[in-house]
Formats: C-alpha cells, structure tokens, sequence
C-alpha cells in the first residue's frame, strides 16, 4: 500500500511540474483529488489524500488520474493478496507472452532450478518433498499443479524436489499478451501435497490403480497392466496399443509427453498419434517416436497406411536401455517436434491427416511411467522468470495467527499428555504463538514431526507453546471437517482441550480469535465456550444461538451478544476481534456488530481451553469445531473477509 500511494503521488507532482503548475503537492481539505486501494480494488477510501490548491485544465486532469491510475495498477502484481496466512514466504513467477491470442486453461512449466527449491529446503523453508508449494494467480486464485520428475528414475515427489530433477506444470487461468504473474507459495510444515495431474492436464495418467483406466484408454487393455504406478506392456512379442478412449479434436495443436523404457533386446515403446483405433504399425495414418531396446536409441516416424517411414533417429546410445527416458511430441499444424529428456533432437512437416486419436504402443517388455497431453500454441509463453523471496509479514504487514488449531488428525486416542508446539518454519518478525493441528499428533508415540510432545493436536505456530487433552475423547471424535479433512467433535459433557498458559497469549490492547463451528446443540444454562483465555477473552455461543463474546478489563466487559443467531447442524466461520475501541463480532466473513468499550484487556497467568471453561468445569461445546485461530492484533474487516473467502473455498471439506 505505501510503494502504491507514493507512486500516486510521485505521478501527481511530476505532472504538475511538467504542465508548469507546481513542484510540489499542497495538502488541503478544500477541492481535494481523493485515490484511494483496497488490496485489489479501486474505491474504498484508503488511500492518501492527494489534494490541487490550483485550478488544471480538464485535459490536464484527465492525464494526471490516467497516469496516477496506471501507477497503481501496475503494482497489482506486487501487492496482490496473500492467499493463506499459514503459508510463510512466496516467490512471483512471471510468464512471458507475445502472442496476440489470448491462452486460457494453459499449462506453463516451471523448472525447480528456478524456484531455487534446495537452498529454501535447505534453509528449513520448504518441506523436502515439496508437498507445501502451491501455486496462485495475482488476485490469489489457486491454480492447479502436477510436479513432475525430469529424471530417469521413477515419478516420485520425494525424488522431483530439487534443482536438478524437478519441474512443476501449473494450470494458468488466463495469459494475456504482456504474460502474467503468478506466485509460488512455500512455507507451512504440515500442509500436505495438492500435486494433481488429472486437474493440470487436458489428459492424464500416472497410473496410480491397479489396472488400465478403462474410461481413459481402450484397444488391447487386456496387453497391459498396472502396478505401483507403472504401465507394462505383458502381451509379449507382439504390437499391442492403447489409446486415448475419448480422441482429439479434430486437426488440433497439443504436446504429449511420457516417460518410458525398454528391456534390453528385441523392444519397443512408442507414443503417437493416428487416425485409426488400432496401432499405428498395422493400420492408417500417424506420427509418433519411440525408443528400442535392441539398438539402445530413439527414433521417430511417420506411417502412411500402416507402412513406416523413418524420420530421423538418435545416435549411438541415445536412449539407453532399462532407463527411462522422457518423450515428447508436439504438433503446430503439419509441424512436428520431437525432445528427448527435454532436448530437442528433429522438426519435421508431415501431410496433415484427420489425427483423432493418440497412442501408447508396445512389442514386448515395455514400460510407462505417465501419460500427459498439454494445450499448445502457436507462440508459446517463453521460459517463466522468478523474483525475489517475499515474506508474509512484509506483504501484508501483519504476523501470522498467533493461535491455531485445524483440528484435522486423523485418529485420536484418549488421555491427557502434552500438546506440542510444531512450528519453527512461521514467518519472521511475528510469528504465531500457538498454533495445533489434529493431524499430525499421536499420542501413543507423544510425537509431533518436529519431534516435540503431543497428545491429539500439534501447535505448528512455532511459540513452543503446550496443552492437554481431557474427557473420554476417542478415534470416533474426530469426524470430517469443514476445513482439511478432520474436525474434533466434542460431546458437552466433558471433551475439552487445555492449553497452558503463555505470555504470548496475553493480550492487553488488542486480539482476534476465529473458528469455524457447527453446534448440534446450544441448550444449556450457560454458555458453550468455543475458545476462552481465562480471565481475559472469551468466544462462545449462548443456549439461544447468539455469538457471546467477553473482556476482562474492558468498560463494558459483557457478555456482549450477537445480532444474528446460529442454527444447529450448519458450519460458521465467527471472528471476534478487541481493541482500546471496544469488541467487534463477525460471522461468515461480514461485520455482525460492534461494541463500543475502552481500557486494556486483562493479562494474567490462568490457562486457556478450547471446547470448555479452562479447568473443565462448564461451559462444555456440544458439536464440532475446526479451525481456532488467535492473533495478537485486532485484524480489519478486510483481512476477516479475506480469511473467510480463501479458507471456505481452499481446503478440502470447505464449500
């Protein structure tokens, strides 16, 4: 927001001396030019006051705001919006674009050389096997991704994160001529991987069943089979193929690549494209390369009613065998390009047939490790570049949740050992000061990945920060959530969580606490607390549905109810935020009220508890919560709506 305001005014004055006006910028309240951003938006009044003490021409004034606009908008890509907050860091990644034509669903690639993927892990940023990157566009739209592994060894994640072997497919919403940017997020130590190649691609397999996909390919499936994420080819010395069950357009631009081998000897692995069902070698027209065990090279070919012709081959072993080797053809009208292990070796101009169907053939032992079909275009986006590391603090000037508990483990066993702080990797400055996940703990084994004690949720704020588990919790507790896969339901009878307490939990001027909950019943003669900091701020729900919220220290301390009223049986997203001004209530993402209320929030040495009054002693949540948040700052009503949106529509589980 400063780099855009100063660059508005920097225009201002500058066009104000060169039409001779003035050298400088007088601020007054009379006749005042107001400019204002909210994240990506032009309209709300945040920005600064600019004021014109002289009287410019019409004309004048038109250019100034165009150029002033300009200003702005072309540090959309710089400031765009954080599309998580528990991601830490993220690099801009700009794809470049002269083409004229307007490329929407693209798959651009991106190498991991370029992402500088080992020096991040090495600095303990990124997770090893890259299961925490993801990808968005400049308004923080996720886009959808595949990392592939550019190696000779099997397509393994664990394998494909480094500088040497690794790229990543990203699924871009729009290119535009001048290209785009888009960011790669990195960052959070328990996010699980999102690497999907059936929502990158126009087509793909990977092979992760037990047996040929017959909804994807058809022919002589029954050659073939499939395990731990191979294709084989089990029809012995004979041409056997399958193809793409529902074909191509018609005369269509694309990319198709694989990653395949032969056995040494007498076999063969093709992949191409042809106007017959069958095998290229027995019927019809088609292109397409293929690598042989017998002679240890590549060749590719085009068949003309089913008689071969050969368009070029490699040299003395250029494609070895029992290695894999990565193939890809590309068509561009009757143009035609072959790589091998991502160098191009040949371009030929082969008569244009009716190419309806692409291929995967076989003779005898040969093996596939995936199949993937991209969009093409006639200018493609260039190589993309990378900027530099930006952390989340310095984007959005605020420090991550303080508090956080997704409540997403997939089992849970009573008892009341420690909960445990998991972090270490939260962003610099300010970071969080309890943060537990549900997924990660085992309270068998008291174990969180950062090897620290737990007992059915791991705190990953990085604050150290330690509670306990308490009541007749069992496997069956943790049910599916509405954000990740798992949320803790709590029986109002005696399920709690308690956390102790921590001087980073202590709030005097200001704190937000958010949670998505979905109550199966508030009747009670009291309140059902979500979360509570004893004797200091408190987020519950009252016996008749209404958000009510308390501070201790406050002039009018509460309870303080909501407007609107809950049902039972449905997922809200409640915010309450304190500040020196009073209390503010929000659900679903939008203001439900404020509370005018002055002084300091009360600091004290009592413990804190989610699910219940601290001590377990009323006050017991009847349904399920997900997601507790605390942050040690009041957040504004456009980071709440901004959590909301990218929480509800991001994570499996959310609508």
């Amino acid at each position: 927001m400063k780099n855009i305001t100063a660059k508005i005014k920097q225009s201002f004055q500058w066009f104000l001396y060169m039409f001779g006006l003035s050298s400088s910028v007088v601020s007054s309240r009379r006749g005042e030019a107001r400019l204002a951003r909210n994240d990506e938006t032009l309209g709300t009044n945040t920005g600064r006051v600019m004021t014109r003490p002289y009287k410019i021409a019409g004309t004048s004034i038109v250019v100034i705001a165009v150029i002033a606009l300009f200003a702005v908008l072309s540090n959309k890509s710089a400031d765009a919006t954080w599309f998580n907050d528990r991601w830490s860091y993220r690099i801009p990644v700009t794809v470049n674009y002269t083409g004229s034509v307007e490329l929407t669903g693209f798959q651009v690639k991106v190498v991991m050389s370029a992402l500088g993927v080992d020096a991040l892990k090495s600095a303990g940023k990124l997770q090893s096997d890259c299961a925490d990157l993801r990808f968005t566009s400049a308004d923080g739209h996720v886009l959808p991704y595949w990392i592939e592994d550019i190696s000779d060894t099997n397509d393994l994640e664990s394998a494909s994160c480094t500088n040497t072997n690794g790229a990543v497919w990203v699924k871009l919403d729009s290119i535009q001529t001048g290209g785009a940017t888009i960011y790669a997020y990195y960052g959070n130590p328990v996010a699980q991987s999102e690497s999907n190649g059936e929502n990158t691609f126009e087509f793909f397999d990977g092979f992760g069943g037990s047996t040929v996909d017959t909804s994807k390919w058809s022919e002589d499936t029954s050659s073939f089979s499939v395990s731990s994420g191979i294709l084989s080819h089990t029809g012995g010395a004979v041409q056997h193929n399958v193809r793409h069950t529902t074909g191509l357009a018609s005369n269509a631009n694309w990319r198709i690549i694989t990653k395949s081998k032969v056995s040494d000897g007498n076999h063969d692995a093709y992949i191409g494209i042809g106007d017959s069902s069958t095998a290229l070698r027995v019927s019809g027209n088609g292109v397409g390369a293929r690598i042989s065990g017998g002679t240890d090279v590549w060749e590719w070919a085009k068949w003309v009613s089913a008689t071969e012709t050969q368009l070029g081959i490699g040299g003395t072993n250029s494609a070895p065998a029992d290695t894999y080797h990565r193939i890809e053809v590309t068509k561009a009208g009757t143009t035609f390009t072959y790589k091998l292990n991502g160098s191009q070796v040949d371009q030929d101009t082969v008569s244009e047939y009716n190419y309806t169907y692409f291929h995967v053939e076989a003779f005898d032992q040969a093996f596939y490790d995936y199949v993937v079909m991209t969009k093409y275009a006639a200018t493609e986006p260039g190589t993309p570049s990378t900027g530099s590391e930006q952390a989340q603090s310095a984007v959005t000037g605020n420090a991550a949740p303080v508090a956080y508990w997704p409540l997403t483990k997939d089992t849970y066993n009573s008892g009341t050992s420690s909960l445990a702080d998991l972090g270490g990797s939260a962003d610099s400055g300010q970071p969080p000061v309890l943060h537990l996940t549900m997924d990660d703990g085992d309270i068998d084994s008291h174990s969180c990945p950062d090897g620290g004690a737990v007992a059915g949720a791991c705190d990953v704020s990085g604050s150290g920060n330690h509670g306990t588990a308490n009541g007749t919790m069992t496997d069956s507790d943790y049910v599916t959530g509405k954000i990740g896969p798992k949320a803790l339901d709590f029986d109002g009878t005696d399920d709690y969580l308690a956390v102790a307490d921590s001087d980073g939990l202590d709030a005097s001027e200001a704190v937000t606490v958010s949670a998505w909950v979905n109550g199966t019943s508030w009747a009670d003669a009291d309140r059902k607390s979500v979360f509570i900091k004893g004797g200091a701020y408190y987020l519950t729900v009252s016996p008749s549905g209404n958000v009510a919220v308390y501070g201790y220290g406050k002039s009018s301390q509460g309870y303080h109810l909501s407007n609107a009223t809950l049902s039972t049986g449905t997922w809200y997203s409640l915010a309450l935020t304190i500040d020196p001004n009073g209390f503010k209530i929000y659900i679903n993402g939008v203001l439900d009220k404020t509370i005018a209320a002055t002084g300091l929030i009360t600091t004290n040495t009592g413990v804190s508890a989610v699910g219940a009054e601290p001590g377990g002693t009323s006050r017991f949540f009847n349904g399920k919560i997900d997601e507790v948040k605390i942050y040690n700052y009041a957040r504004t009503p456009e980071q709440i709506k901004a959590d909301y949106n990218n929480t509800k529509a991001y994570f499996a589980g959310g609508n």
